[in-house]
């Protein structure tokens, strides 16, 4: 393989142009973010769940337990000999709750609509994050076809000097045979990147909310990034805030006031009213009615503890997400320079010597002074260092999208190089 450049290769993925495939549709990172967070799945899922809770936060519900009941008796009286008429007795009554049934209502349909909120904040964070890491997929992909082309016309070459060879009788058939060989592996590589490219062309397409009909290339450079240094402590802090934090609260918050409503709810209640009646003989009478619980046991006790278990559950989760969410944070400031050191040892102390080395033993197999194996065994180790490389380059970017999006920046900057 002669002198194989990323740069160079990566200039037509750059351009967003693949030989042999149909003309498509440039999308910058900051294009992907922003429409991730705006169309992705998750972004549309929990933008419906917030308008179900913007309407319950409307519309809470009652303060009373029950409807009002009304209830009419009607018949006669015996004996039929006397002078009766029709005895009527209409009487209305209705509950009411004495722990503040309305107000526990309304907590826990705000409490419900501030999670969904959160929820909106986390899902925009994680459309614009999944859309990211799809278009790095995606320029990747581009960049190892391109590199696997380069390798190609590299291995086509080679054939063409074995073929020289062999026919002046400097090289037996076995040479034009490992030749051809690695013409057909170098394209075997080529079709497997292009299906790489396919699969992360797909994800992104449905990470956008975009046709999948649609031909996207990936508009950008894997050679840029930033390195701007980060204050790891201020990362840690600010996981306090993160949207999927809140919404993990507010959820065990809303689970906690929905303990409230069901204490209300099922506990014991009084009843007021009134009856008025006819009298077969003819005489009305009336009366009010109050109806006070005998407080020998709590009905609700049951459904209390079983809603109290699920607010324990949830606070219990959210105190999970937390820690886990530090974790993965210090996990993405690690790989953040642990990707970058990466990057340069393979770009300075692998790839550089190796291309030099390609070239020196091309050159000695044209001249007559090397054999095959040196070349063929250079050029793999080659391309497999600058593949590598167009690997370790994207896994920077990576590292860059997950920390941007534990911090819950993503969004807000974008992911501009």
């Amino acid at each position: 393989m002669v002198a194989l450049s990323t740069s160079t290769a990566l200039a037509s993925a750059s351009a967003g142009v693949l030989a042999d495939e149909p003309e498509r549709r440039p999308m910058t990172l900051d294009h992907a973010i922003a429409e991730g967070a705006r169309r992705g799945p998750a972004v549309i899922e929990s933008n419906v769940n917030r308008e179900a809770a913007v309407a319950f936060a409307q519309s809470p519900g009652s303060s009373l337990p029950s409807t009002p009941q009304l209830t009419v008796l009607a018949g006669a009286r015996r004996p039929y000999n006397l002078p009766t008429g029709p005895e009527v007795v209409v009487t209305v009554q209705q509950e009411l709750a004495f722990r503040g049934l309305g107000s526990a209502r309304e907590r826990a349909a705000s409490w419900a609509l501030h999670a969904a909120s959160s929820d909106v904040d986390r899902a925009r964070i994680e459309g614009a994050a999944t859309a990211a890491l799809a278009w790095i997929d995606l320029l990747e992909a581009q960049g190892l076809v391109d590199l696997r082309k380069a390798a190609a016309e590299d291995a086509a070459k080679l054939e063409r000097i074995a073929e020289v060879r062999v026919t002046s009788g400097a090289a037996t058939a076995l040479e034009r045979s490992l030749a051809r060989a690695e013409v057909g592996g170098a394209r075997v590589a080529v079709l497997d990147g292009e299906g790489r490219a396919t699969h992360a062309r797909l994800t992104l397409a449905h990470a956008v909310g975009t046709s999948m009909d649609g031909a996207i290339a990936a508009d950008g450079m894997l050679e840029r990034s930033r390195d701007e240094a980060v204050d790891a402590r201020s990362v840690v802090d600010a996981l306090a805030s993160h949207p999927a934090v809140r919404a993990a609260e507010a959820r065990a918050a809303q689970a906690s006031a929905e303990a409230s409503v069901t204490r209300a709810l099922l506990g014991p209640t009084m009843s007021i009213g009134g009856s008025a009646w006819r009298e077969g003989s003819g005489d009305h009478a009336a009366a009010a009615i109050v109806t006070l619980p005998l407080p020998f046991f709590d009905p609700s006790r049951h459904d209390v503890g079983r809603q109290a278990t699920i607010a324990a559950a949830a606070t219990s989760h959210a105190a999970r997400m937390r820690t886990e969410l530090e974790r993965e944070a210090r996990l993405a400031l690690h790989e953040r320079e642990h990707t970058r050191e990466v990057r340069a040892e393979l770009r300075d102390a692998v790839v550089a010597p190796l291309r030099s080395a390609t070239n020196t033993a091309m050159t000695a197999y044209s001249a007559g002074t090397s054999e095959l194996g040196v070349v063929l065994l250079a050029r793999r180790t080659a391309l497999a260092a600058e593949e590598r490389l167009v690997t370790a380059m994207a896994d920077v970017w990576r590292s860059d999208i997950r920390l941007s999006a534990l911090r819950g920046t993503l969004v807000a900057t974008g992911g501009s190089r």
